[in-house]
Order: structure tokens, then C-alpha cells, then sequence
């Protein structure tokens, strides 16, 4: 009873403080929209600068199937090192002179890259597409070049069978169904750059949102709170239960608007999802508020507290994975997994993305392990901290 009312006088003053309303609800919604207005471009189409110096049927194979795969902008010579100089562009392919003949005669055709410096990520991936569409034509001209030296050495005169024609109807043949395919196959969810962004931002909201707590904690050890709340016989497990019921009750509010924002998505998560979502987050919450309790009762002083859930709240954050994927490094790996934002946005992404149990039982377990093991310590740290009051 006394630790309910503890925790509706800290939810009252939670959402009578605009400014607390404010960093807890608005701040990470603005950033996860940010974030995915940045880098949440689901296809990346690039702009290739081409200057065509052959302009021969070749060339223009070349032209057509690049723009196939890039935005295709094609520029005179003397603009291409115009713009060069002034570093408005930083790459251009060249057709030089003589493209088709070399492509068809065998002796290999080339392509200039002109770049400035690296050339930026865009025209590296140009270059790379440039390369695969000109061994595709290589590949092509050295089939029609073969098949007339066989059509000759048979005997067969050019005029009495179309040999190009009969190639073309071959090499169409093989392109709609090719006697070496790959195919492609997705093991478990598809990973999703709006549901990674949302578990991240929302993981590192809930853990600053609870070990901020650790600060109201002092403050009210440290203002004689504690001491009147022991007169009118309030015990150390009512404000320990009182303060992690106010801290999951802020961290659902977080939550539940976090988790709405997917349903502006073009193809949002199942009602479903977002309900597993969300009841993932409240053992995340209990996680995170036992490690606030825990820094609440080690902490001396405002200062103390304050620096405490700052520090634990980014350095657990960053190394979680909060921000980017967790590279396969074993040392990146291994310090992700002392985290325990790692377990929480696995879980909550592996919910959205529908991954299955399989997915969820390791971070939830883990996340259970950690709050059993943590659960008693707190509460030990918590009451030493009760009994000792203003010291």
C-alpha cells in the first residue's frame, strides 16, 4: 500500500514537469525520426557522370544497361573536367574512342575513371557497377566474335544464315533461364532499418529514463526525506517497490509512443509484434530500474548519482549497439555482451522483425539472468543506503 502511493506521487510529478515530459517522450522520438530521415533510405540508386566519347552501338548498349542500375547523367568532356576542378562531381566514366571495335574484335575494351581523391562511396559503387555491366557486354562480344569463326570454319557463307540473329535468340534464351542460377534464401527475419533504429533509441531511453532515478534517490536521502518516510512507518522494500513501479510506468509511457511511431510505417508490424514489443520492455525496464536502484544506493551524492547513470547509461549504450550493428570482431562482440542494452534491442528487434522463440529466448533469458543475480544486490546496496540516511 505505501509503496503504490510512493509511486503515484512520483508519476504526478513526472507528468506535472514539462521539461521531464519533454527529454523523456519528445527527445527520443525526435531522434529516431532523425536518424531515419538521415540514413533510413531504404534503396540507394547512384548517379553516374559518363562522358561517351565512341557513341557507337556498343556504347550505347553500355549507356542503357548502366541506366538500368544508376541515375545516368551524361556530360561533354571539357564540362566533365569542369566540374572535376571545382569538386562539384568526384567521378566520371569515360567511353573513350574506338569502344565498340575493340568489344568486338576481342582485344579488350577499356573504360577511363577519372575521380577526385577516392572518388566518394558513390562513385566506388558506379565503378563497381560499371565493371559488372562491361564484362556482361565482354562476355556477350566474345560469343558473336566465336560463333561466326565457327560459322567460317564450317563453311557457312554470311549471307545464307543470319548468324547474329541466331546468337541473340540463343543468348536471350540463356539470360531467361540460365544454365547456372543462384538463388537466394533468408534464414530467419529480415533485418529493417525503421524496427532496428525504434529498439535501439527506445533500449537507451528506458536505461537513462530508470538510473536517472538514482538521482531523486539521493537528493532524497540527502534532504532528510528518507527519515520522515521512516517515522510514519514506511520500510525500505515500500520505496524500493514504490520506485521501480514509478520508473516501468515512465518507461511504458516512452515505450507505448515509441512503438506508435511504427505504425506510420508503410508496412507496420502486426498489432501483434508491437504487443510482444511492449511486454518485452517491461523486463527490460526491470533490469535496467534494479542496475538505477543499485547506483542510487552507491551514490553519496547528487554529483555522484547524476555522472553515475550519464556515464552507465553511454558507455552501455554505444558499446550495445544502440547506434550500429555490433561488428563481428570477437573484441567488439565481447564488450557488446556485457551490456545490457545488447540483450534489450535484440529482443525487442527480434520481436518486431517476427524472428521467432528461437530468436527471443537467449536476450530474454539473459536479461532474467541479470535480474536475478542483480535483483538481491540492489536491494542489499538499497537498505544500507536506507539505514545510513543523511550520512
Amino acid at each position: 500500500m505505501k509503496a503504490s502511493l510512493i509511486a503515484r506521487r512520483e508519476i504526478r510529478s513526472h507528468l506535472s514537469d514539462v521539461a521531464d515530459l519533454a527529454f523523456g517522450l519528445a527527445l527520443p522520438v525526435l531522434l529516431t525520426l532523425l536518424i531515419l530521415a538521415v540514413f533510413g533510405t531504404p534503396d540507394f540508386f547512384p548517379t553516374a557522370h559518363l562522358v561517351d566519347a565512341d557513341g557507337g552501338d556498343a556504347a550505347w548498349a553500355f549507356r542503357g544497361r548502366l541506366a538500368d542500375r544508376a541515375q545516368l547523367e551524361i556530360l561533354d568532356a571539357d564540362e566533365a573536367h569542369r566540374l572535376l576542378e571545382r569538386s562539384a562531381i568526384h567521378h566520371v566514366l569515360w567511353i573513350p574512342e574506338g569502344f565498340g571495335a575493340a568489344l568486338a574484335s576481342g582485344e579488350g575494351a577499356g573504360l577511363r575513371i577519372l575521380r577526385r581523391g577516392s572518388g566518394s562511396l558513390e562513385g566506388q559503387v558506379v565503378t563497381a557497377i560499371a565493371h559488372a555491366v562491361l564484362s556482361e557486354l565482354a562476355v556477350e562480344a566474345d560469343a558473336y566474335r566465336r560463333v561466326r569463326i565457327f560459322a567460317d570454319n564450317l563453311g557457312i557463307e554470311p549471307g545464307t544464315v543470319d548468324i547474329d540473329a541466331r546468337t541473340d535468340a540463343f543468348l536471350e534464351r540463356e539470360a531467361a533461364a540460365p544454365l547456372v542460377g543462384v538463388t537466394t534464401r533468408t534464414v530467419g527475419a529480415v533485418p529493417d532499418m525503421a524496427l532496428r533504429t525504434v529498439a535501439g533509441i527506445l533500449s537507451m531511453f528506458l536505461l537513462f529514463t530508470v538510473t536517472l532515478g538514482a538521482v531523486g534517490i539521493v537528493e532524497e536521502r540527502r534532504s532528510g526525506i528518507v527519515e520522515r518516510m521512516k517515522t510514519v512507518g514506511v520500510r525500505p522494500w515500500d520505496l524500493f517497490g514504490g520506485k521501480m513501479a514509478a520508473g516501468i510506468f515512465k518507461g511504458m509511457l516512452q515505450a507505448g509512443i515509441m512503438l506508435a511511431l511504427l505504425a506510420l510505417l508503410d508496412s507496420p508490424p502486426p498489432a501483434v509484434r508491437l504487443l510482444g514489443a511492449l511486454g518485452f520492455s517491461i523486463l527490460a525496464l526491470l533490469t535496467f530500474g534494479i542496475l538505477g536502484l543499485l547506483l542510487g544506493g552507491l551514490a553519496r551524492t547528487r554529483e555522484q548519482a547524476l555522472w553515475a547513470a550519464i556515464l552507465f547509461t553511454m558507455i552501455s549504450s554505444v558499446s550495445g549497439g544502440t547506434f550500429f550493428e555490433i561488428s563481428a570482431s570477437p573484441t567488439t562482440a565481447a564488450i557488446a555482451r556485457v551490456s545490457p542494452v545488447y540483450y534489450a534491442i535484440q529482443g525487442l528487434q527480434a520481436i518486431l522483425e517476427g524472428g521467432g522463440w528461437s530468436a527471443v529466448a537467449t536476450p530474454l533469458g539473459l536479461l532474467l539472468g541479470i535480474l536475478g543475480i542483480l535483483g538481491p544486490t540492489a536491494f542489499w546496496v538499497f537498505r544500507r543506503a536506507w539505514e545510513r540516511g543523511l550520512e
